[in-house]
């Protein structure tokens, strides 16, 4: 039996957790020739000789044997659009304000450039372009960008990335400090620690403002005059009887500050009353009877009365890990557990795989959020080196990616296997997902130390056709070759990837005769793989792909097609058939 190079990249991509099918592929090393470095005909663009192939190292670009030299130029060129100023510094505004400013951007060359579009790398940062802009020579162009201050008080180090056709993107720093006009002290809201619910709200800029109102309506009683300081009381046990989660905003009429929103820190006892209250059961005698108020400061007995009480207690469900917390999206059950010490933040599963992890590649947005301010940390990296945005990039959902890049996430770490946060999401993720990534700086050609494969490699193989038409957009290698087989994005399109992935990369200028390292083009691939198709097979001929070329064994890909056993090989092999031009006979 003969293992060749496919088996045993199958069986790395399941120790590293990947879901990728490997289908079988009747052309695999079992017919490799034995000298890799044979000789290998081919057609170059321009009417290529033999060359000789080496298995030594890698092959991209250029370098390839066949890369067709100057017929497939780098897309990237000098950078002709300016922006004036280059760095947009917005200053320090409110979390509830959102501050703008303008830049003006400008074509220094001495022809038109369009513009595609322009966007920020998270939520929070919106420029006002409309895409395909075209700018004619030495024509320039007002563009406002806003940026918002909340939710939270920080430090905002944002940008904004103009996708530009023919150049390099062009990137524009937008910084600025969101600030918190009222504070809380405490800060950190708890009930064992609060428990007469004293809350002390100021204004840091001395300027007097009302209390209007908060939800859960549990403030005791709303001070009558506008202070530069209040001191108000929660009502506890109203809030254990109308909490829908552990959040609780406070709306002002501060100029610069309308709302405060925090989290309220239970213990288990507690958390475990206001789940039953939420799921709608039942809450035994001395649990709701006790949390009947007359106005003033609360009993700070009733609750650890409630708590201790053996009927409350005993219908609490049954624990469950913190992993299935976060598959079972139990996001304030998971965040109580960490608040009250009952959970690690930092827990991991068999896999090394963090609770933020798991949650970035669930895809919820509001956990990851949740996780992060309970000081998660953003870089933590599971047995392959995997880090919560590399699994973010996993789960199609761009909001998670958002959140994870502004809690500061390093979009260009990369781990043992893949190749990084973009390579992950350009296999295994969406195109809004590729953008935001790219947006934010993500180097677009990472390599996989195992594979050799690069992110474009990646979305023709596996992912999304437009990753595949951002990525080349975007300066990504047309032809680089993997470590497996010396196969180009097209080669891996053709073979597992979507027809459209095909006909993207053709669109680029990949090179249509460039072979791997067993002298297949993308042309034989699509024939003799489980996967190819004839819609791949029109494609590449109507592209000008050679339907008679060789492998290094001498196979056609007729030939080659006629050992595939998948449902799809009829179809392929007469639409080949159909190709042949049969021989004249003579009779004599």
């Amino acid at each position: 039996m003969i293992i060749g190079r496919s088996t045993v990249f199958c069986a790395y991509l399941a120790l590293g957790g990947l879901l990728v099918g490997c289908g079988d592929d009747p052309g695999g090393d079992a017919a490799a020739p034995t000298n890799p470095l044979a000789t290998t005909p081919f057609s170059a663009n321009k009417g290529g000789a033999p060359a000789t192939l080496s298995s030594s190292k890698p092959l991209s670009g250029a370098d390839h044997p066949n890369s067709g030299g100057p017929d497939h130029p780098s897309p990237q060129r000098p950078q002709v659009i300016t922006a004036e100023p280059t760095s947009l510094e917005l200053g320090s505004f409110s979390t509830t304000e959102t501050e703008s400013g303008t830049i003006t951007i400008t074509n220094t060359s001495d022809q038109p450039v369009r513009i595609l579009s322009a966007k920020g790398n998270c939520g929070c940062t919106t420029p006002e372009f409309r895409p395909n802009t075209v700018l004619g020579p030495g024509e320039s162009s007002a563009v406002t960008i806003r940026l918002k201050g909340g939710p939270l008080p920080r430090k905002l180090d944002k940008q904004v990335t103009f996708n530009i056709e023919g150049y390099p993107p062009l990137r524009v720093p937008v910084r600025g400090e969101s600030i918190q006009y009222i504070a809380m002290e405490p800060e950190q809201l708890s009930i064992d620690d609060m428990p007469d619910g004293r809350l002390v709200l100021r204004s840091i800029d001395d300027t007097p403002f009302t209390v209007t109102s908060a939800l859960p309506e549990i403030i005791t009683s709303l001070p009558s005059e506008a202070a530069v300081e209040h001191e108000i009381f929660l009502d506890w046990d109203q809030f254990i009887a109308e909490a829908r989660s552990t959040k609780i905003t406070f709306f002002f009429d501060h100029p610069k500050c309308d709302q405060v929103i925090t989290s309220i820190r239970l213990n288990p006892e507690q958390r475990a009353i206001v789940n039953e209250r939420i799921r709608g059961r039942p809450t035994k005698p001395g649990a709701a009877d006790t949390f009947a108020q007359n106005g003033a400061p609360p009993d700070p007995g009733a609750l650890t009365r409630a708590s201790a009480n053996a009927d409350s207690v005993r219908n609490t469900p049954p624990p469950v890990s913190p992993g299935d917390l976060v598959r079972l999206g139990r996001t304030d059950d998971l965040l109580a557990r960490i608040a009250s010490g009952e959970v690690d933040i930092d827990w991991r599963d068999k896999s090394a795989t963090t609770l933020l992890s798991l949650a970035a590649k669930r895809g919820d947005a509001s956990m990851v959020a949740g996780l992060i301010a309970a000081d998660a940390d953003v870089e933590a990296v599971d047995r392959i080196g995997r880090t919560p945005l590399m699994s973010a990039g996993q789960s199609k959902n761009v909001e998670v990616i958002r959140v994870l890049l502004e809690a500061g996430a390093d979009v260009n770490v990369q781990d043992r296997f893949v190749g990084g946060a973009l390579a992950w999401t350009a296999g295994f993720g969406d195109d809004d997902s590729v953008q935001e990534l790219v947006d934010a700086g993500a180097q677009i050609e990472t390599v996989g130390a195992a594979t050799g494969y690069t992110p474009l490699i990646w979305a023709a193989g596996f992912g999304d056709p437009g990753s595949v038409r951002i990525l080349a957009s975007n300066g990504a290698d047309i032809d680089a070759a993997d470590y497996v087989d010396s196969a180009t994005p097209l080669i891996h399109a053709s073979r597992t990837g979507q027809a459209a992935s095909v006909k993207a990369l053709l669109e680029a200028g990949a090179g249509l005769e460039v072979p791997d390292r067993n002298g297949r083009t993308a042309f034989f691939i699509a024939s003799a793989h489980a996967n190819g198709t004839v819609e791949k097979l029109l494609l590449l001929l109507e592209a000008g792909a050679d339907p008679d070329v060789l492998d290094n064994t001498g196979q056609s890909p007729l030939e080659a097609a006629r050992n595939r056993t998948d449902r799809l090989a009829g179809e392929v092999v007469d639409f080949l058939q159909s190709l042949v031009v049969p021989s004249s006979t003579s009779i004599e």
